[in-house]
């Protein structure tokens, strides 16, 4: 199984605020029951049953996770809704990332699991444990980095059909998680905050700095800021290339 791996999340204290928006709007009210109007499709109880599941191993392998959570507050229920295939099904993996802070793992036919370590593995935080924003601000990326699995999959099948140069490969997965980065950052806006203010959750937990709390630059100037600035980043993706095509030299290059 292919993994679709992400260091992203934790660039958003470097990277500054455009103008430019896309990838959809995220409304979501915290006062408010959901409702399928509200949300993506349509779900079936046996689908929220699934979702409830997920979610419920999630908060038992990550303790801190259900520190400011409740069973049918708007946090339980839009979590539910994600794990039960509100824009598609998400299952929880206990066995934690290697060496990452959190992915998803993504294959053409199974269905995406999300993964998030409970301790830093990198920077000023190394071996320390993630608090409960921490935690859900890598789960959250990861649900909605979920959401990229179709793409993901399409430019693996680009490169290695010979239709993709390693830059053009890379490119396309930075983009996608660019828009993920997006969603997150309105997740953070529209929902996050006030929830967290409605539940007294701390200043200090919020943590902006773990969140993309501004929204991320243009494609084309995030792709070279990565390649420029975090080129540790933009090399993993270009090893991951690599092992597709088996190392093949492209003219495109």
């Amino acid at each position: 199984m292919r993994k679709a791996a992400t260091f992203l999340l934790f660039l958003a204290v470097s990277i500054y605020a455009s103008e430019e928006k896309d990838g959809g709007e995220l409304i979501v009210n915290i006062d408010d029951k959901p409702t399928d109007e509200q949300y993506g499709r349509l779900l079936t109880a046996s689908n929220l049953q699934d979702g409830e599941m997920q979610l419920q191993r999630m908060l038992e392998d990550r303790p801190k996770m259900a520190q400011h959570i409740a069973k049918g507050d708007a946090l339980w229920n839009w979590a539910v809704r994600q794990f039960a295939g509100d824009f598609r099904q998400i299952v929880w993996s206990s066995q934690p990332p290697d060496r990452l802070e959190c992915e998803s793992e993504c294959s053409s036919d199974d269905v995406p699991a999300i993964s998030v370590r409970a301790t830093w593995t990198h920077g000023a935080k190394n071996s320390e444990k993630k608090s409960f924003s921490e935690l859900w601000a890598c789960a959250i990326f990861e649900i909605f980095n979920a959401r990229n699995n179709k793409r993901f999959q399409e430019l693996r099948r680009e490169a290695v059909a010979g239709k993709l140069s390693r830059d053009e490969y890379v490119r396309g997965f930075l983009a996608a998680e660019r828009s993920t980065a997006i969603l997150q950052h309105d997740f953070f806006e529209q929902f996050w905050k006030p929830y967290c203010r409605l539940n007294g959750i701390l200043a200090c937990d919020l943590d902006e700095s773990r969140w993309w709390h501004r929204e991320p630059m243009p494609v084309d100037e995030f792709v070279s800021y990565v390649k420029k600035q975090l080129p540790a980043i933009y090399a993993r993706y270009a090893r991951a290339f690599d092992a597709l095509t088996g190392q093949r030299i492209d003219s495109k290059k």
